[in-house]
């Protein structure tokens, strides 16, 4: 998918240099803006995605929401209005690259899955040894090639289109590169169809036999994984001291999804959340010099907590004069606590 990949990227360096460059009033700054954000939002859906372990669902999903984000993007631009020759040049190259990004989106959330859904229907339909329905599976998957390579002519005609002059000196290399790329991608899906052509041939001999021939498995769509849910990773009643903490210790990684339920007996006491750099400085004692996430002067609440990078980090139940503007029981503080995770 890299082909993809660097259309994006140009697109984004495209509007940047014309934003930066150009003698634009302050209303077109602000559009440009704009259209920055929204290309940066599509660029952002799709370089998330893993077309390896994300299933069907979630790719079509996401494609889906990029090609908002790019149409979106082209209204802003069809709505700027400048008399500077070079600068709606630049801008119709620009128009032309997000046209042929919303292709390829296409192609991918309707072409690409749907052949691979055939290949998988076409497994099936082999391991019953049901050769009539296996080649129409692979007719259809056939099909889907073709449908993505006529589409991915027209997203090189539209490349193809733009002429150099009209780039930045930076941008016209990368140009090329793209044109190159797509290229590749178009002997790919020659060599697909030609492939599934060849497996019908051979599945109409009558020395046919499946078991001599590689699976079509290695195509076929990842199964959308369980579905998330919370789990509960410590469900416990605690006694946090006078003037001491309690706290907890997990490994988290980036991105993961903690919940923490606290209920005490009435009295309030301090929810802080630290990695391990913090908490060093807060277990030290040193007032005023640490950071956390959480909340203060709690009673009974519900925080959710995800953090932005992998490491170590405390869950902390704190009953001391720390922090200066927390609570402070000046007594024993029975709680109840449930640490949750999402997976």
């Amino acid at each position: 998918m890299d082909f993809k990949r660097n259309l994006f990227f140009l697109c984004i360096l495209f509007i940047l240099l014309f934003s930066f460059t150009a003698g634009c009033t302050s209303e077109n700054n602000e559009k440009m803006e704009r259209a920055v954000k929204l290309l940066e939002s599509a660029d952002e859906r799709i370089n998330d995605l893993d077309f390896e372990d994300d299933g069907a669902i979630e790719i079509k999903s996401q494609m889906k929401a990029a090609n908002v984000d790019y149409n979106e993007a082209l209204d802003i631009l069809d709505s700027i209005k400048t008399s500077n020759d070079d600068e709606i040049k630049m801008i119709s190259a620009l128009e032309q690259m997000i046209e042929a990004d919303i292709i390829l989106c296409e192609i991918i959330e309707t072409d690409f899955l749907d052949f691979m859904t055939h290949l998988e229907n076409a497994q099936a339909q082999q391991e019953k040894r049901n050769w009539l329905m296996m080649r129409a599976e692979l007719q259809a998957g056939i099909d889907s090639l073709e449908s993505a390579k006529s589409r991915t002519a027209s997203a090189k005609s539209k490349i193809n289109s733009i002429n150099r002059n009209d780039l930045p000196s930076e941008s016209k290399g990368d140009l090329e590169y793209m044109k190159t790329e797509i290229n590749e991608v178009q002997n790919i899906l020659d060599d697909g169809i030609s492939e599934l052509n060849s497996r019908i041939t051979e599945s109409q001999s009558s020395n046919y036999n499946p078991s001599s021939y590689s699976s079509f498995s290695t195509y076929s769509v990842t199964p959308e994984p369980p579905a998330k849910s919370w789990h509960k990773a410590v469900e416990d009643t605690v006694q946090v001291p006078k003037d001491k903490y309690y706290y907890w210790e997990f490994e988290l990684s980036k991105g993961d999804k903690i919940s923490v339920d606290v209920s005490t007996d009435g009295s309030a006491l301090d929810l802080e959340i630290m990695d391990q750099y913090n908490y060093n400085k807060y277990s030290k004692g040193t007032t005023g010099e640490y950071k956390c996430w959480g909340r203060d002067s709690i009673i009974k609440t519900k925080y959710e907590f995800s953090p932005a990078a992998n490491g170590d980090y405390y869950f902390v139940l704190d009953n001391s004069i720390v922090p200066d503007d927390g609570a402070y029981a000046d007594a024993n503080v029975n709680v109840n606590v449930i640490i949750s995770k999402y997976y």
